[in-house]
């Protein structure tokens, strides 16, 4: 439908005939039109959709704007032009609204960006400092998406951005004297994690280079930072926006991702074949509206199944908890094939289109810090596209080569370790949830040498320093299980000291707890 269309289709809701010319639009008319028009542009992205909110937007908009549109409305109505002429003046009509919308969007956006600054600030976290962010990038895809019925990266590997961060008044070390330690050939001049690390967290851990790095950030005023994104929970969140109904209350909404959040991750992990198919089926994230009832007969029919394939529960908790995991995302999925409340996800066919956003979290909130990142040529294109940032004095950003810069290629091991330790967690996982992570914990360091449990209680320490440093130096897109899962690692340091009976020293013979 054209925009000269769309005026004459509400035109007959404000009452009067289209042709009229004396007709004068009201006030309440004419906010019917504007909130009917914003309804379809934030329908169309997700993002703005977030921001919506039809009393807000109506105060918002422009007095003088909006008597000009009144004019312009009653001149298409009234007036006899041609077909070429209402189209003409319906494109110049919308795109002072969708100028207004965009404009009213961002206004609300820095607002309750500001809102968010003064509540971190005042929960006590420090986001004003001068600080130097280093950075890297582990598992970076450029854009992930389901192409010919496959991912094209492995779902199961989390993009980790971050590395170092300090203060330049507090730094006491020298990059160049780590760098001499290490004794690496001669030939290397850029610090890669793969001279350092093996492919797993525990064979990491013998690395005789990540001693002397882990150490040497420890002791010289120095803290990790990171952002990690797991992939496949971006795709769990897009699920819940479909079958959770957003009519309810905030908190209401809230607790049901929390409560399915984990369990649909569980679900998808241990199934991601069949999974994977289905959301190929429907061409996600490009579902169309027509196709959402079949989507979601597919879930619960899937739901079922997996159900079904289950050996007997062995008694009546596992029984309970089967119905919580199985029968409670089956009822969700079967309301919303009822009622057909969907909620579009956008016409983009990548899950992530790119990784830009991620890389401006700390920029942004950070503002009187300088971030460093490593070159990242896609990355750059977008960032530096935006009209905000198209020149250096409204950066606080640099993207640089990471031979020129020694702290990224830190940063490269740091992310590189920390990738590796996510994943270790993650294997921990279903121990954790049934309470048994202390003795699955004990278990594994148990089983590393001397080395490996010096390694691993001196990254625990830089993490936890890191943590009560600045809370706001972790940021994780992942479920809340998984979140608690490192914060109670991070939080049994002293307890696996004590049960585990290992502690070591730094290189001054100082005890390190």
């Amino acid at each position: 439908m054209n925009i000269k269309d769309t005026i004459l289709r509400f035109s007959k809701s404000f009452g009067f005939p289209i042709r009229k010319q004396t007709h004068v639009i009201s006030e309440e008319q004419m906010d019917l039109f504007i909130l009917q028009s914003f309804n379809e542009l934030s329908k169309k992205d997700k993002e703005s959709s977030e921001n919506y909110d039809e009393t807000l937007f109506i105060q918002k908009f422009d007095s003088e704007l909006k008597e000009k549109l009144k004019l312009d409305i009653t001149a298409v109505l009234g007036r006899k032009i041609t077909d070429n002429e209402a189209t003409l003046q319906g494109k110049q009509i919308a795109q002072m609204l969708l100028n207004e919308f965009n404009r009213i969007n961002k206004e609300i956006s820095v607002e309750k960006f500001d809102i968010l600054r003064k509540e971190v600030i005042d929960s006590g976290n420090d986001i004003d400092a001068k600080l130097k962010f280093y950075y890297d990038e582990t598992n970076n895809p450029r854009k992930f998406w389901i192409k010919q019925n496959k991912f094209n990266a492995p779902v199961n590997k989390n993009f980790v951005l971050g590395g170092v961060v300090f203060d330049e008044n507090e730094f006491i070390g020298d990059p160049d004297d780590l760098i001499a330690k290490l004794k690496l050939p001669k030939n290397v001049i850029d610090i890669k994690s793969q001279l350092i690390l093996e492919s797993t967290f525990v064979d990491s851990l013998k690395s005789k280079e990540l001693n002397l790095i882990l150490k040497w950030i420890f002791e010289n005023g120095i803290y990790i930072h990171f952002i990690n994104v797991d992939n496949l929970h971006i795709i769990v969140n897009d699920i819940l926006q479909i079958i959770i109904d957003k009519n309810l209350d905030s908190e209401k909404v809230r607790g049901l991702e929390l409560m399915h959040g984990h369990t649909l991750y569980k679900l998808m992990s241990s199934n991601i074949d069949q999974i994977r198919e289905l959301l190929a089926k429907y061409d996600y994230p490009k579902i169309q509206k027509e196709a959402v009832i079949d989507f979601c007969e597919d879930w619960a029919t899937l739901l079922k199944h997996l159900k079904s394939n289950l050996p007997s529960p062995k008694d009546k908790i596992e029984e309970m908890s089967r119905a919580v995991i199985y029968d409670g995302l089956w009822n969700l999925f079967d309301e919303m094939k009822k009622d057909n409340h969907f909620i579009g996800l956008g016409k983009n066919k990548y899950i992530v289109k790119d990784y830009s956003d991620y890389y401006l979290i700390k920029p942004e909130l950070f503002l009187n810090s300088f971030h460093t990142f490593d070159n990242e040529t896609e990355v750059e294109k977008v960032i530096y596209a935006s009209a905000d940032l198209d020149s250096e004095e409204n950066r606080n950003f640099v993207f640089k080569k990471s031979h020129e810069e020694k702290f990224i290629q830190i940063s490269d091991v740091v992310v590189g370790v920390l990738s590796r330790f996510f994943k270790y967690i993650e294997e921990l996982s279903i121990e954790m949830e049934n309470g048994k992570m202390v003795p699955k914990l004990i278990h594994s360091v148990l089983e590393f040498d001397d080395s490996q449990k010096e390694n691993f209680l001196l990254l625990v320490n830089v993490l936890k320093k890191s943590q009560d440093k600045n809370k706001l130096f972790f940021y994780s897109e992942n479920t809340f299980v998984q979140k608690n899962n490192l914060d109670f690692i991070l939080s049994v340091i002293d307890i696996t000291d004590e049960v585990v009976n290992f502690t070591f020293a730094d290189s001054h013979g100082n005890k390190l707890r």
